[in-house]
């Protein structure tokens, strides 16, 4: 691929997808985390947070 490859759209189309499953989640009465708490998870400085709420 080229060094000035333009993945706008494809970042656009991702953010739209993530948007309607996190939508879906939420509509079926699923569990909801703040961003801190998903990004502790992510990197795993804080061990697993639970996804009830």
């Amino acid at each position: 691929m080229s060094e000035n490859a333009d993945f706008g759209p494809l970042d656009e189309a991702y953010d739209e997808l993530l948007a309607r499953e996190a939508e879906a989640v939420l509509a079926a009465g699923g569990p909801t985390v703040t961003m801190a708490e998903l990004l502790a998870r992510l990197s795993g400085e804080r061990g697993p947070v639970p996804l009830d709420g």
